[in-house]
């Protein structure tokens, strides 16, 4: 097997930028239904209160941007994808949407009082210089809370779906190399890196979550959750995502519920305060 590539910043953040775009508008129909259950523990880990000033980094459809403005905050939503501000403006007009990247917040430094990730950290090319730009712009003592999903051995999606996608399907396929998704799972990571960033008191815990989805729902969601299964998922003939569609229903038949597949998908809640 040939080495893998080196990591270039710029092709992914390219690659990245444009494929969030493209799946703006249907990333909802699956993405609805699981993503806002990590909110609320969001938004507890950051302590957000009503007249907090709050930035929702890679807000996508602003749903934690939304949910912080309703309980009062003054709600910053960015992201660097042109058609999720879109759609988060749709979803929540009175809240500020920017377009901006999470390495290079267009807020002024000291101003926030929170800044939160839903599920951001899994797509950010530089997750420390990330960090490290959330530090920037809170005021001493405010609060960084982000989620992640978990490991893919904890992860009944990734066994499910992504598996049958790994089983039947050529992965060589031209996609930028990305950084480790599952870096902040570790606690030790996690704390070595927000402290070296200026934050104290880390702290890693978990948020249940779980969906339930049709067999074929499951299939289409390879195109509208992520860009780099959706690349890889079109790169495959015909015959080779049909036999992936079908491994998706075989895996699903063992978790299912009332006529859908019923899956438990746990995220990592990392939250730190900047001292």
């Amino acid at each position: 097997m040939a080495d893998q590539p080196p990591f270039d910043l710029q092709k992914y953040v390219d690659f990245e930028k444009a494929g969030w775009s493209e799946i703006a508008a249907s990333y909802g129909e699956f993405a609805d239904r699981i993503m806002p259950q990590a909110i609320s523990a969001l938004l507890d880990a950051a302590r957000i209160t009503g007249g907090q000033t709050v930035v929702d980094v890679g807000t996508g459809p602003g749903y934690a941007a939304g949910a912080a403005a309703e309980r009062g905050a003054e709600a910053i939503g960015i992201d660097m994808a042109p058609g999720m501000i879109a759609v988060a403006k749709e979803n929540y007009p009175a809240v500020d949407f920017r377009d901006g990247s999470a390495e290079d917040l267009p807020v002024e430094a000291n101003s926030a009082d929170a800044v939160i990730s839903n599920f951001g950290y899994l797509h950010f090319g530089d997750p420390d210089k990330a960090i490290a730009e959330s530090a920037r712009v809170l005021k001493s003592g405010g609060r960084l809370a982000f989620t992640i999903w978990s490991t893919p051995d904890r992860m009944q999606y990734m066994g499910c779906v992504t598996g049958a996608v790994m089983q039947h399907g050529d992965m060589n396929v031209d996609v930028p190399v990305a950084p480790n998704p599952f870096r902040f799972c570790d606690p030790e990571e996690a704390e070595k890196s927000l402290q070296a960033a200026g934050f104290k008191e880390v702290d890693v815990g978990e948020v249940l979550i779980s969906g339930r989805y049709s067999a074929d729902e499951l299939f289409k969601s390879l195109c509208q959750t992520a860009v780099r299964s959706k690349a890889l998922l079109q790169a495959q003939d015909a015959p080779t995502q049909e036999k992936i569609r079908n491994a998706i229903a075989e895996n699903g038949e063992a978790l299912m519920k009332d006529g859908l597949v019923e899956l438990n998908m746990p995220a990592v809640l990392v939250s730190a305060m900047k001292a």
